[in-house]
């Protein structure tokens, strides 16, 4: 009984040192940051996140919650993905938009960003973006009570983001 579990395991072995190690697609000035795989954390919450490389995917990212601002959310849950665009450092993200609800309808909702790598790995920067048809309701009033509502919003754009903890910090030169 134990030479089929021997020879089954001796084949494993064989199997693991003969397939090649991922290739690193992207690299940056950092040598020790070679891609996005790491833990993060949002400026905006001060949540940290973990990117974590698919299994299978070339260039993709699962992306999960260590700690939240929500304490709803309970660590290790899996709230969004990234996948890699034809430009350099530049990811195509999903994310659920309510991951603390228990809600079908809306744990199927989800927001869409451009997220944008500096050149050493460092930080990121979140562009959200819409996808998907609307409908107009108020095309449907009359003339007289079609009031055009315009929201206005001055807040500059690519500020949103995360900045990588998982490594020592650079000391300050004063």
């Amino acid at each position: 009984m134990r030479l089929p579990a021997v020879i089954a395991c001796a084949a494993v072995c064989i199997y693991a040192a003969a397939v090649p190690p991922l290739e690193i697609v992207e690299t940056g000035n950092d040598a020790e940051h070679t891609d996005a795989c790491g833990v993060w954390e949002t400026t905006a919450s001060g949540s940290v996140l973990r990117f974590s490389r698919r299994a299978g995917a070339r260039d993709a990212y699962t992306v999960a919650v260590i700690e939240s601002s929500d304490y709803r959310i309970a660590p290790g849950t899996v709230i969004g993905s990234l996948t890699a665009t034809a430009v350099p450092l530049c990811y195509d993200a999903e994310f659920i938009s309510h991951p603390a609800e228990s809600s079908v309808l809306l744990k199927g909702k989800k927001q869409n960003f451009i997220v944008e790598f500096d050149s050493r790995m460092r930080s990121c920067t979140f562009k959200a973006y819409r996808r998907g048809k609307r409908v107009s309701l108020r095309r449907l009033l009359p003339y007289l009570f079609r009031i055009a509502v315009i929201e206005s919003d001055n807040r500059p754009e690519g500020i949103d983001g995360a900045v990588r903890i998982d490594t020592t910090p650079s000391p300050v030169v004063l």
